[in-house]
């Protein structure tokens, strides 16, 4: 369409429904314009050229022409797109895809803001090459809800503690007991962790009761701290694979 503003972006995908025959409505985390939502349309088609369906697998990580008119309540289009990335072990090994669904269901329950915010942006693909990289993460999650939290701005506060007993609820340690506090051990692991950076907290040893505590409760803490936040369907997969 004649003059139709548009602007490239990098962006990584979260999630992508039909729309008619041949179309997509994809939403997608982008470097300059934060969360958004966009149509491809015919991508569905057999014999489409340029533009791929696979390209807007989960957690994709594509350089895009994009149109974007501020203020307008029309659906934005993607009128161009390479992958910048292939992240092929996480789309192809059951472990590293489960995690992926699970990634992609926090940020597109998290991640709300139509802003520009670039750390938060190579932060989700810092994210992203430690999971196609690593053999073995079994703390990996943990690492990824702190991380994002920072992001956010809800990041646990320890210094606000009363007492040894993280309550998700508040988001401080207590002393009393409440129906929603961690257990004294997953506690004193978290006390722990938030002192560390991401890789101390990946080489770290959480057995594997306390892992899934932790998950559990930090999934928990983000429905507390965010408005409209939704519990991630595959939480009940990872605590089998990592819980």
């Amino acid at each position: 369409m004649a003059g139709t503003p548009y602007i490239q972006s990098s962006l990584v995908v979260l999630g992508s429904v039909r729309y008619g025959e041949t179309s997509l409505i994809v939403k997608a985390y982008t470097r300059e314009l934060g969360i958004q939502s966009y149509l491809v349309r015919g991508v569905l088609k057999p014999k489409k050229s340029g533009l791929r369906s696979a390209y807007f697998q989960p957690l994709s990580f594509l350089e895009a022409v994009v149109t974007h008119k501020p203020n307008s309540d029309r659906l934005e289009t993607i009128k161009e797109a390479k992958p910048l990335q292939a992240f092929s072990q996480i789309h192809s090994d059951v472990v590293k895809s489960s995690t992926a669904l699970f990634l992609a269901e926090l940020f597109t329950a998290s991640l709300i803001e139509q802003q520009q915010d670039y750390d938060l942006f190579d932060f989700i693909i810092g994210c992203l090459e430690v999971l196609e990289s690593e053999k073995s993460f079994p703390n990996y999650l943990i690492v990824v809800l702190l991380g994002l939290s920072k992001h956010l701005g809800i990041y646990p506060d320890s210094s606000l503690s009363n007492g040894a007993l993280f309550n998700p609820a508040t988001g401080q340690f207590q002393a009393e007991t409440s129906r929603y506090s961690l257990s004294a051990v997953a506690s004193m692991t978290l006390n722990e962790i938030l002192g560390m950076n991401f890789d101390e907290t990946m080489r770290t040893t959480i057995d594997k009761k306390t892992r899934g505590e932790l998950l559990e409760g930090l999934v928990r803490y983000y429905d507390f701290q965010l408005d409209g936040f939704r519990r991630p369907k595959s939480l009940e997969v990872i605590r089998g694979l990592f819980g």
